[in-house]
């Protein structure tokens, strides 16, 4: 690819001596490529003089109507004439610069026409955006405006423009190839085609390494999943933008920044051309082998032995090595080459200040939105992720303009799933999928109404002690950046010029806020007391392993139309957990039910609910033995071929953490985890003071002085304490008492006269789904401050070690009990109280669990993964303040 420019000290380029630039040799690889011989039987046999081999190869291989896109070369300009007086030409385009040619979608009837044409020298098949850039030249710019597109940017168009602009651009643009994808097979050639892993590096004086480590790198991430486009669409034309002059804001910060680009599945991306697929013309999710490439990276936390984390430092989790250990577990080594290649190139960075994985999504509420890692940050991060939020819908708004604006265009995605609908798919109708507002921001649960383990972001966003970046992490999804079965992915100009738009302002006010961001302190001249335990530690030194592995199965089942199908999965001692994937051939949107023997529904899933979740997946720990089942719904009218892929963690006992050496390959990172560490982090920022007390201090009588409390709150995110008589004085003093967690189980033991009705029938610990509120809540409750109402979400499970269904520790008051004693309820969970207040008395029923070591999870535990929610909760119970700004929706 031309002009990779290798950074050295002394800015030396490694390629300068080569005779052939690398994108000349792709340019040649593309001419000669009709010289191999494909296999694969053709549907059709069709040869012309005007047409190589890799064309006929595509008219042969597809149906009748499909429409090649064609570069139409001619011998003069009269040939321009006669192929404007056709019919039957889509798209048609003409250009005379820098050699006369025409470009169109030919089905097989157009096909033929054109080649009648005497003038027509040769067809070639070119997908892309600009219409002309197999000519190698670009009189009108590299990536053209999304209205004046033919299609969706294609993968060698994008290396053949960015290698223009590098070449063009060599002291700014630098381009890398950090590996290469699996690899689908090319049909036409009969091997396996791997694809370059580019990264586009834009700066100022790109090839002085030494000013290119000390810059803050931010990171952009492009379409890590191949069928959300609008990454890829929006990053090329904004890398352009820079390049050419017209972003002279982000321009200006270069000389401080690097803006780093990712192509992070360019197999996904590929795999609509026939060459790869039979599949029409529909983009994948996943990379070659068939896995989620968002699902494989080595987060800290609980680790789904479906997937495939992909450490480059090896099984020991040790670098020891230049390049990607040879110690990486063989089942990761072949089934994400791609994602190891991604996390060593990334961890050579220094200084990642932010890290954004642009996605797409089906519909929802929103146009666009931005959630946070799930992760552990401390008050600053935080702070600074709400004002980067903040900013970016600015930015969206600064771009694109209202909602009201732009709904003509945005009202062209719904009508897109109209042949789901005709077919029988269970889709609310095209008014009712029309966003409500242009974005909003939480975490990814409060946006999309799921969580995950192993993505980009959250592995990103963990320090590098435990093998992260240590960036300020988010993600965005935009709507109708994405298809469902039997859709297919038609490029429709007015909408994708939104969408693109929505994000150049995205990338604008990131690039632009990012390494200005400050966060204001946590004010309120408060005292806080934090009572101790080692009983919430959690300690690799402690884990009880015992022998174990992991037992695939697949069950594949034939759903007929508007059909219902059981698949029954059978659970045999002693397994620790199973992990549960349903997938269709495609991306058909059926409903899902898992069962366990007793016939008790244990999850469920809506594959017609919109949002990105793209396949049922379910954990259930310590399984009942016996028969379960899995039933599958089929909501449309042509049948579909069903999966399900369980993955059971057998051990040798119950007893103990099952090994993840016998499971994944990797040894266990050691780690120390205590949820007290928040209180330390919170210290560094408050204007108040934090200490740390002992049970035997609290029961000392510390906490009460002449009658008076020695400090504003206690903080009790535990029930390790018998010394609840020094609790009552406190309370009867009118010190502040913060319950949180189990701690709320200490309602029952206390018997100062405001709390002292409540008894052990009404407060209970249970698990729920998430950590996450119900969505009805008092929302001027004083604990509720400076919140917003798509909050939900009070920490994160999986950095926990937690499962991210059904495992979430809460502890919660009845409501009745709860106001009888004057209570006043801020949310609740599950119907009980989780946030609310008795006068000084504060609930807040999950928030800083200890670590789960119950699930695999190799490369260790956080301390603790509170969200910006939590942290607000947590604050306004304290009597501190932060400063959130504007929190009622803006956009």
């Amino acid at each position: 690819m031309g002009s990779e420019t290798a950074r050295d000290e002394s800015g030396g380029d490694r390629f300068a001596d080569v005779a052939i630039s690398r994108r000349r040799f792709v340019q040649l690889s593309a001419a000669t490529a009709g010289a191999l011989a494909f296999p694969g039987s053709a549907h059709s046999d069709y040869t012309s003089e005007k047409t190589g081999d890799r064309y006929e190869f595509v008219r042969n291989h597809t149906s009748e109507d499909y429409e090649i896109p064609t570069l139409i070369r001619v011998t003069d300009e009269s040939g321009l004439g006669a192929l404007a007086d056709l019919d039957g030409i889509r798209t048609y385009r003409e250009t005379r610069t820098p050699e006369p040619a025409a470009y169109g979608r030919l089905d097989e009837e157009a096909v033929s026409t054109v080649l009648d044409v005497e003038a027509v020298s040769t067809l070639e098949f070119s997908s892309g955006a600009n219409p002309f850039w197999k000519l190698g030249e670009y009189p009108e710019g590299v990536f053209p405006d999304p209205s004046e597109a033919v299609g969706y940017i294609g993968f060698e168009e994008t290396e053949a423009g960015l290698s223009s602009l590098a070449d063009r651009h060599p002291d700014r643009l630098n381009l890398v190839s950090i590996g290469e994808s699996p690899g689908h097979r090319d049909l036409f050639e009969g091997e396996s085609d791997p694809k370059d892993l580019w990264v586009a590096e834009l700066t100022t004086d790109v090839g002085d390494g030494g000013a290119f480590e000390e810059k803050e790198k931010l990171v952009y991430s492009l379409s890590i999943h191949g069928d959300e486009r609008v990454g890829v669409e929006a990053g090329n034309r904004f890398i352009e933008r820079v390049l050419a002059g017209e972003e002279p804001d982000v321009e200006a910060l270069l000389e401080e920044v690097v803006l780093v680009f990712l192509y992070a599945n360019p197999d996904g991306w590929v795999a609509r051309e026939p060459r790869y697929s039979d599949q029409g013309e529909a983009f994948e999710r996943v990379n070659a082998t068939g896995v989620d490439p968002n699902r494989q990276y080595p987060t800290a936390g609980r680790i789904d032995p479906a997937h495939y984390p992909a450490d480059p430092d090896g099984a020991d989790l040790i670098d020891d090595s230049s390049g990607i250990d040879e110690g990486v577990p063989q089942r990761v080594a072949e089934h994400t080459p791609d994602s190891l290649a991604i996390a060593h190139h990334m961890r050579g960075y220094e200084n990642v200040e932010l890290f954004c994985d642009l996605h797409g999504m089906n519909w929802s509420e929103e146009f666009v939105v931005s959630l946070v890692a799930n992760g552990q940050f401390d008050h600053r991060a935080l702070a600074e992720m709400d004002r980067l939020n903040h900013a970016i819908g600015t930015g969206i708004e600064e771009e694109i303009g209202s909602l009201e604006e732009n709904i003509e265009a945005i009202s062209l995605g719904p009508e897109r799933y109209d042949p789901v609908r005709e077919e029988g798919g269970d889709l609310p109708d095209a008014e009712a999928m029309v966003p409500e507002s242009l974005y909003d921001f939480g975490t990814v649960y409060d946006t999309l109404g799921y969580s995950t383990t192993g993505a980009l972001t959250d592995w990103a966003a963990q320090s590098e002690a435990v093998g992260g970046l240590g960036a300020k992490s988010i993600a965005l999804e935009m709507a109708f950046s994405n298809t469902i079965s039997p859709m297919k992915p038609e490029y429709l100009p007015e909408l994708m010029a939104v969408q693109a738009g929505a994000y150049l302002g995205t990338l604008r006010a990131m690039s632009r806020e990012a390494p200005n961001l400050s966060a204001p302190e946590v004010s309120g001249e408060r005292s806080t007391a934090v009572v101790t335990t080692d009983s919430l530690t959690r300690s690799s030194d402690t884990l009880p392993f015992v022998g174990a592995e992991s037992e695939r199965t697949r069950t594949t089942a034939e759903i007929d139309a508007n059909g219902v199908g059981t698949i029954p999965l059978t659970v045999s001692p002693p397994t620790d957990e199973i992990s549960v994937h349903v997938r269709t051939t495609g991306s058909e949107p059926i409903h899902a039910t898992l069962s366990d023997p007793d016939g008790a529904e244990r999850r469920s899933f809506d594959g017609a609910g919109g949002g990105s979740k793209r396949e049922a997946g379910w954990t259930i720990a310590d399984p009942a033995v016996g028969r379960w089942h899995v039933t599958v719904e089929n909501p449309r009218s042509a049948s579909t071929e069903v999966a399900v892929l369980v993955d059971a963690v057998v051990s040798d006992t119950s007893d103990g953490a099952p090994d993840p050496r016998d499971v994944l390959g990797y040894e266990q990172r050691l780690y120390d985890s205590t949820p007290l560490a928040y209180f330390e982090s919170y210290a560094e920022f408050t204007e108040g003071s934090v200490e740390f007390v002992s049970p035997a201090e609290v029961e000392a009588g510390v906490l009460v002085e002449n009658d008076g409390p020695v400090y504003d709150n206690v903080v009790l995110i535990h029930d390790a304490i018998e010394a609840t008589d020094a609790i009552d004085e406190y309370i009867e003093a009118g010190g502040t008492l913060v319950l949180t967690d189990s701690g709320v189980s200490l309602l029952c033991d206390l018997h100062a006269a405001s709390v002292a009705p409540i008894d052990s029938r009404a407060v209970s610990t249970a698990t729920h789904e998430l950590a996450a509120l119900d969505e009805h809540r008092a929302g001027s409750h004083a604990l509720l401050e400076n919140t917003r109402e798509i909050e939900r979400e009070l920490w994160t499970l999986a950095p926990k070690g937690y499962a991210n269904s059904g495992d979430a520790p809460t502890t919660t008051v009845v409501p009745e009990v709860f106001e009888a004693v004057g209570g006043s309820i801020a949310a609740t969970i599950g119907g009980d109280v989780a946030v609310g207040s008795i006068g000084n008395v504060h609930v807040i029923g999950s928030l800083l669990p200890p670590s789960s070591q119950a699930h695999l999870h190799p490369f260790g535990l956080l301390d603790h993964s509170v969200s910006l929610l939590g942290h607000t909760i947590l604050s306004n119970a304290l009597g501190y303040k932060i400063d959130r700004g504007e929190n009622e929706p803006l956009f």
